[in-house]
C-alpha cells in the first residue's frame, strides 16, 4: 500500500512539479547569464550609488556582492526562485490532510488498511523529495549557466621589477582591456551547494508548517489562507528587522532570518574552513553568532516539529463525515 500511496502521491503533484521545475531551472540558468551583461566596475559604480541608502538590507560585503560569486549568488536570494519553492511547500503541505477532506476522499483513502501516520508521511516523503528535486534544478541551471556564460575581467597586471631594487614600475605596453573568460573561471558551481541547502531547509520548513495547519483543518483554501498569512507576515517581519539597528530584536522572531543564500556563498568563498561551522567565533573564542550549519538546523528542526506535531494531531482528531 505504501508504493500505491506514492504513486498516488507523486501523480497528484507531477504537474505541479513539472512546471516549477521547468521555470526555476530556466529562471536560473537565464539569470546567470544576465551577469554577463554588466561588466563588474559598471556594476560597482551602479550599486555603489545606493549602497549608503540600503546596503544595511545586504547580508554580505560590497565587495563580495559585486564579484562574480557574489552576482551569482543572488539568483538564490530572487523572489521568483523564494517564492516558487515556498509555493510549492504550501501546496503540497497543504493538501496532507485539509485537501482530502476538502474533496471527500480521505474517508475512502483511510478506509484501506493503512494507518492515519502512514498515509501523513508518505504525502511528506513525496513533498520532501520534490523540494529537493527543484532545489537541485536551480542548482543545475546555475552549474549550467555558469559553464556557457563568458564574461569580460580586467587583465592581470603584468608589471616591470627594476633588478636589485625589487621595485615593481606599471608596463606601459600591456593591453589594459578587459578580456573574456568563461565564468566558470570567477565561480565554482560547488561552491553554491552550501546556499541551495539552504533554500531546501526553508522549503522543508515551509511544507512542514503547512501540513500542520493542514493537519487540523477541514478547508484546503482556508488552510493555503492561513499558512500564506503567516508566512507574509514572518515575511515583512524580516524587512522591518533588517531596516533599522534598533529593530534586531525582531530577527528571532522570523524563520526568514535563517535564510540567507548569499551569505552561504560568501562563508563558502570567503572563509570555506567554516562552511560547515555551527557557530562562529571572534578572535577570543567568544561565539559571535550562529554558523552556517546552525541556520539550516534551524529551518530543519522548525519543518521537523511541525510535522511530527502535525502526526500526532492527525492521528488524534475526529474527522469530519464529508458534504
Amino acid at each position: 500500500m505504501n508504493f500505491v500511496l506514492i504513486r498516488k502521491s507523486i501523480s497528484d503533484a507531477k504537474w505541479l512539479f513539472l512546471s516549477f521545475g521547468v521555470l526555476l531551472f530556466v529562471f536560473c540558468w537565464t539569470r546567470v547569464w544576465v551577469v554577463s551583461l554588466i561588466e563588474t566596475p559598471r556594476f560597482t559604480a551602479i550599486l555603489d550609488q545606493f549602497w549608503e541608502q540600503f546596503g544595511h538590507f545586504s547580508p554580505v560585503s560590497f565587495s563580495h556582492l559585486v564579484s562574480y560569486p557574489g552576482r551569482v549568488a543572488l539568483t538564490l536570494a530572487e523572489p521568483i526562485v523564494v517564492f516558487g519553492i515556498s509555493i510549492w511547500a504550501i501546496a503540497r503541505g497543504s493538501d496532507a490532510v485539509s485537501g482530502p477532506l476538502d474533496r471527500g476522499t480521505l474517508e475512502m483513502l483511510l478506509a484501506q488498511p493503512l494507518s492515519r501516520v502512514q498515509a501523513l508521511t508518505t504525502q511528506a516523503a513525496v513533498t520532501t523529495a520534490g523540494t529537493a528535486l527543484l532545489c537541485c534544478l536551480c542548482w543545475l541551471g546555475m552549474s549550467l549557466g555558469i559553464q556557457y556564460t563568458v564574461v569580460k575581467v580586467a587583465p592581470e597586471s603584468a608589471g616591470l621589477v627594476l633588478p636589485f631594487l625589487d621595485v615593481e614600475l606599471p608596463n606601459p605596453f600591456q593591453d589594459h582591456q578587459p578580456v573574456k573568460v568563461p565564468l566558470s573561471n570567477e565561480v565554482n558551481p560547488a561552491s553554491l551547494v552550501p546556499a541551495v541547502m539552504n533554500l531546501f531547509a526553508m522549503g522543508f520548513c515551509v511544507a512542514g508548517m503547512a501540513t500542520l495547519v493542514s493537519s487540523w483543518d477541514r478547508y484546503r483554501w482556508r488552510t493555503i489562507g492561513i499558512i500564506s498569512g503567516f508566512y507574509i507576515v514572518e515575511f515583512l517581519v524580516k524587512i522591518v528587522a533588517m531596516s533599522a539597528e534598533s529593530l534586531q530584536w525582531l530577527r528571532p522572531l522570523t524563520f526568514f532570518s535563517a535564510l540567507e543564500p548569499q551569505w552561504f556563498v560568501y562563508i563558502t568563498v570567503e572563509e570555506p574552513e567554516l562552511t560547515w561551522s555551527f557557530f562562529l567565533f571572534d578572535d577570543n573564542g567568544q561565539i559571535v553568532e550562529m554558523g552556517p550549519s546552525s541556520y539550516n538546523l534551524t529551518l530543519l528542526g522548525i519543518g521537523l516539529i511541525s510535522y511530527l506535531a502535525a502526526a500526532l494531531i492527525f492521528h488524534r482528531r475526529d474527522l469530519p463525515a464529508p458534504l
